[in-house]
């Protein structure tokens, strides 16, 4: 580049990269940067970050209902809610728990 000295063996004199469009649970975003000297541009791509879900509220099985978990994601608040555990052994031999939210069965 014959405006900041570039060359296959240089670089730009890149600022900072600066978020053009963020990233969401389910949407990836973009972020840019310039040659302070040029005034070239280079864009990159910021990865979704995935929903957070942590357990929000639950109701223990009973003789007549499966129990119930609900997951709300920390970032964006959507909401997942789990009617059926799927029981699985525990690896210590105690009480079996939901492989799904983590519910330990309690034995009675």
């Amino acid at each position: 580049c014959t405006a900041c000295g570039y060359t296959s063996s240089g670089s730009h004199n890149w600022s900072g990269w600066t978020t053009t469009s963020g990233a969401t649970c389910t949407s990836s975003g973009s972020r840019r940067r310039s040659c302070t000297t040029c005034g070239r541009t280079d864009t990159d791509t910021i990865s979704a970050l995935g929903h957070n879900y942590n357990r929000t509220s639950s109701s223990s099985p009973t003789c007549t209902s499966p129990g119930r978990a609900t997951y709300t994601c920390s970032r964006c608040g959507d909401v997942i809610n789990k009617g059926k555990h799927t029981w699985v052994a525990s690896p210590t031999g105690g009480n079996e728990h939901c492989s799904e939210c983590g519910y330990v069965r309690q034995e009675w």
